[in-house]
């Protein structure tokens, strides 16, 4: 074991971190259209504006009342300017088979999947998802460099299914259920 307390290395602390389980989500913002924009596969349903995505492990319930979310986005992060004026954003979990779609949103090299967004209350969310959230900005707080975005759920949507999980820096699937649910 590993200790260290006078200076913290950075791979060190991110290898820690990493042996910490983390679901996967996307969160989603929807920007208005440039008109010499061209349109891609990964348009929204909304001709007039332009849906963008950002992978996320950084995610956690708040509270029960008012319902309220955080994710913790990266400042250096292209999604960090956009949520920065965004009033919603969508938050989708991933299912377990939705690992093309976390390496897509991350900036990875993947085959395009096709349309990958569905529509919620008004707003693009990643279709098949095992929960899909709308959620309004509520509030944002610099920490370090990181801005943690808390939102309140206006909508949500979810289905059966089973996580993607992420554990040192690889994609996991959870185990058969030791006792029935």
């Amino acid at each position: 074991m590993n200790a260290t307390t006078s200076h913290i290395d950075h791979r060190t602390y991110r290898d820690a971190l990493g042996r910490f389980a983390t679901g996967i989500t996307v969160v989603t913002t929807s920007v208005p259209r440039q008109p010499d924009a061209p349109m891609t596969e990964l348009d929204p349903l909304f001709h007039d504006r332009e849906t963008l995505g950002i992978t996320v492990s950084s995610f956690m319930a708040v509270s029960l009342d008012p319902p309220l979310v955080v994710v913790s986005i990266d400042k250096h992060a292209k999604a960090h300017a956009t949520l920065q004026t965004a009033e919603r954003f969508g938050i989708s979990v991933l299912a377990e088979e939705q690992g093309y779609l976390s390496d897509l949103f991350a900036g990875r090299p993947v085959a395009r999947p096709g349309q990958p967004f569905e529509e919620l209350a008004g707003f693009p969310v990643v279709k098949g998802a095992l929960t899909q959230l709308v959620v309004s900005r509520h509030s944002a707080f610099e920490a370090g460099d990181h801005t943690l975005y808390f939102g309140k759920v206006e909508a949500v949507r979810q289905q059966d299914g089973e996580p993607l999980l992420y554990f040192r820096s690889a994609y996991h699937r959870l185990p058969a259920p030791v006792q029935p649910r």
